[in-house]
């Protein structure tokens, strides 16, 4: 399922694998329960395995968007200091999520090119997004050319 994510972009199931060998185990959560809470100061880049959540901004009700399996999250706030987790990632359906720390995403963009590359492209579109899904302004158009992601 992972290998569907665009930060893997470029990879092969083969080279995928390997990358994961040290990683926890998978955390599974009962519908409606939180995966990822505001006010958490856990650094980690979560991927959805199964099942579906929804990802509000703080404790409001209205989602902002829907995870599928293979959907990341966590990367916006993975590199940020004492600054809490905005959000709050809840199970839609029953579902199972990977939280990788985030020393392992640091020794993978340390030693794995194609990688960092992809985290970089990506990065500047999940800050517009959530930008833009958690203010009320009208939309905007944002450095990384889209509106309103």
């Amino acid at each position: 399922v992972i290998k569907t994510n665009p930060l893997f972009r470029g990879f092969s199931a083969e080279e995928i694998a390997p990358l994961f060998v040290d990683a926890p185990e998978p955390l599974r959560f009962a519908r409606g329960a939180a995966a990822l809470g505001p006010g958490s100061t856990e650094r980690v880049l979560g991927f959805l395995l199964e099942g579906t959540a929804l990802v509000t901004h703080g404790l409001s009700p209205v989602a902002m968007s829907r995870l599928s399996p293979g959907a990341c999250f966590g990367m916006a706030t993975l590199f940020t200091d004492g600054a809490p987790f905005p959000n709050e990632i809840r199970a839609e359906t029953a579902c199972a999520a990977l939280f990788l720390p985030r020393e392992w995403a640091e020794a993978l963009l340390s030693r794995e090119a194609r990688f960092a590359s992809n985290y970089i492209a990506l990065l500047p579109k999940r800050f517009c997004f959530s930008i833009a899904a958690s203010t009320p302004l009208p939309p905007t158009t944002f450095p990384c050319g889209c509106a309103a992601c």
